[in-house]
C-alpha cells in the first residue's frame, strides 16, 4: 500500500509560489519572483523548475538523485519562507532596517542558516547575531501591531 499518491508527488505544492492575484491562478505574482533573488542558487533554481518551467518533482528527483518526498518537503518549506509576512516585509526596499540586520533575517529565513552559520559568515559573535535577529523581529511585531491597531473614525490612532 503506497504512503502517498504518486500523483500528488508530481504535481506543484499549491501554496508554493502563486498568489491568485487579478485572478490569475497558476501564475507567479512579481512580488513573489522578487523574493527569489534572495533564495540561495540551487532553491532558487528548484522553485523556477517546478513553477515557471513545469518540470514535475519527480522528474526532478531523478535528475538529482534525491526523492520526491524530500524535495516535495524542501518545496513546501521555501514556499512557507517566500510566503511568510515577516520575510515580504524585510525583502520590501522600503524596510527601514539597517542592511546588516535585513542581510542577517533574509539568509536565516530564506537561506536557512543557522545562527552559528551566520556569525562565522559575517565575523562577529552568535549573541550579536541573535541580539540583531531578536531586534529585527521586534521591530516587525511593533509594524504589525501599529498596522492592525484599532482606529478612531477620523483615522488617527486614538491616544491612550
Amino acid at each position: 500500500m503506497p504512503l502517498a499518491d504518486h500523483q500528488f508527488l508530481d504535481r506543484l505544492p499549491a501554496d508554493l509560489a502563486h498568489e491568485h492575484a487579478n485572478g490569475r491562478a497558476g501564475e507567479m505574482s512579481p512580488a513573489v519572483r522578487a523574493r527569489l533573488k534572495f533564495l540561495r542558487p540551487e532553491d532558487r533554481t528548484l522553485v523556477e523548475m517546478v513553477t515557471i518551467q513545469r518540470v514535475p518533482i519527480r522528474q526532478i528527483g531523478r535528475l538529482i538523485q534525491k526523492d520526491a518526498g524530500s524535495l516535495t518537503r524542501r518545496l513546501q518549506r521555501l514556499g512557507a519562507a517566500l510566503h511568510d509576512p515577516f520575510v515580504r516585509a524585510v525583502t520590501d526596499e522600503r524596510c527601514p532596517l539597517p542592511a546588516e540586520h535585513r542581510q542577517l533575517v533574509i539568509e536565516h529565513l530564506l537561506q536557512f542558516r543557522k545562527t552559528t552559520e551566520l556569525a562565522d559568515l559575517h565575523q562577529m559573535s552568535s549573541h550579536a547575531v541573535k541580539a540583531m535577529l531578536a531586534y529585527a523581529r521586534g521591530w516587525f511585531n511593533g509594524y504589525q501591531s501599529h498596522l492592525h491597531a484599532p482606529r478612531n473614525g477620523s483615522g488617527s490612532r486614538e491616544e491612550a
